[in-house]
Parts: C-alpha cells; structure tokens; sequence
C-alpha cells in the first residue's frame, strides 16, 4: 500500500482507475474522513505545462455545484520516486456514463428512459453554471461524466475548460465526436460550442448512438455541413435536434433550455417519472 499526505492510502495495482492525458488515477481511502476519493497523480517533469495542471486542480476546487465533480484539495509529493502532483477528487463509484452503459447494458436504450432524462438535465444544469461564470468545458462526452451509486451525474474533466472573460476562446480542443462545426472550421467559439456538444450527448441518450461516426475525415465532413441523423419523437429529441443546429446563434443557450425544462428537472430529482413515450 502506498500512503500519501499522511491520510490517502491506496494500492496502485488493486485501485488503479485508469489512465488520462497527463496521468493515472487511482481510488484511494481516506484515514481521517474514512471515506474514499480518487486521486489524479500527474507527474511533474520539466517540460510539463505545470500552470495548467494546477489550473485544472484549482478550477476542481472552486466550482461549488450539486452536478459537477468536486475537487477535494491538491498538492506536491513524490511517487513512485517522481515528483508529481496529486489532484484530489470526489470518488464516483459507478465511473463514467460511457463505463457504466458498457459495463451493465448491450444499449444506452436499455436504461430508462427517466434516467437518462434526469442526466441529461443535471448535466445541462451544470453548464448553464459553468456559463453564468464565463466559463467553456470544451471536452463534453460521456467519458467526461461520472455516476454515483444512487445514479446521479457529475460534470468532471476540466483540463481543457477556458474562462471566456468577454472574449472568445480559438483552440482547437475537444474530442472529435462532440466538437462544434465552429471548432472544426477554425473560428472563434463560445458557448455555443458546448451547446451543440450536449446535443451530441442528448443525442445519444435518446437515439441510442452517436450522431457522428466513421472515420475521422468522414466525421469532419458530417460535422462540418450537420450532416446527422435527426431524431423523431418528444419534447428532449426535439431539443437535441435544436442544439445541434450548424448556425450556432439558432442554438438555445443552456439557460433558456433549463428554464424549458424546469418543471420536470424539479420532478426528476424527486423520483418522479415524467417520461414522453415516443411517436410512432
């Protein structure tokens, strides 16, 4: 077992939780809280972009909401005889979307239906926050959004999250699946962006596949000219459709979609079940 900061035990083989851009993550037990978290190990070598790591680690910690990952505390040690920084997150136990449907179901469609509307709107209720702080994700995908066992969704990941701060943001970041036409035509984006993302993800909640797929140049293209298939039905494939509009000022803002499904965000998060069958 490995003890780090004198409280976060964990073993690297047993608790291994996989590995990302910068780094592993591992579940680790918590001696004081007796409560486990996860732990984000970065190793910090000299050309490391170190600003930005602790960025993300910083930006964890202030994002205060019911549906956004939280970051618990971050800070330097050495591991494994490197020195590394060690982020410090709320552990989720179910993992990801993308985890959790590959691991239990053969289709997303096989969870029901109220669930995966509930995902859809906490997930929209945290970018309407992220938004009314200036603030860009620009990595939306369900590999980005965690579970906890009582099957409520956490907006996690914000390695490449931008604070707008009146201007707009040009990178090009973002995975391919999920990223706006504005992105892909090297134009500057905003929120917007982010916007046709979710409809990506509603998209797939409520059609049971991506909107985009094929080779990487097939997807480009697609995405370039919307060149998707549209969904038919209710009330939530109506609104994916209306995000993932080409022209980005037709798009709801997340605010204005919260605030269409405010009644039923409310009923959701009750338990009620206020699903709309499909039209045949």
């Amino acid at each position: 077992m490995t003890l780090l900061h004198n409280k976060y035990e964990y073993s690297m083989l047993k608790d291994d939780l996989g590995s990302g851009t910068y780094g592993s993550c591992y579940r680790a037990y918590n001696r004081l809280t007796q409560q486990y978290v996860a732990l984000k190990i970065i190793p910090l070598k000299v050309d490391s972009n170190v600003n930005k790591i602790i960025q993300e680690a910083e930006l964890l910690e202030s994002l205060i909401h019911p549906h956004i990952a939280h970051g618990v505390e971050h800070f330097t040690d050495v591991v494994a005889g490197q020195n590394s920084l060690v982020i410090v997150m709320d552990f989720y136990e179910l993992g990801s979307v993308r985890q959790f449907v590959n691991d239990n179901f053969d289709s997303i469609l096989q969870i029901p239906l109220h669930t995966r509307q509930k995902w859809a709107l906490q997930l929209t209720c945290a970018l309407e926050f992220l938004h009314q702080n200036n603030l860009i994700h620009r990595d939306l995908k369900l590999e980005n959004l965690f579970l906890s066992k009582d099957l409520n969704l956490f907006l996690g990941d914000f390695g490449i999250a931008r604070s707008l701060e009146g201007s707009m943001a040009k990178t090009f970041l973002g995975t391919i699946e999920t990223i706006a036409p504005e992105v892909l035509a090297d134009e500057k984006y905003g929120t917007e962006a982010d916007v046709w993302s979710l409809g990506c993800i509603w998209h797939e909640l409520f059609g049971g596949e991506k909107a985009f797929t094929g080779a990487m140049g097939a997807i480009v293209l697609k995405i370039g000219s919307a060149d998707y298939k549209r969904l038919q039905g209710g009330k939530f494939e109506n609104s994916a459709n209306e995000m993932m509009q080409k022209e980005r000022e037709k798009r709801p803002s997340a605010e204005q979609i919260m605030k269409q499904y405010r009644d039923e965000y409310q009923a959701l998060l009750k338990g009620d079940v206020v699903c709309e069958e499909k039209k045949s």
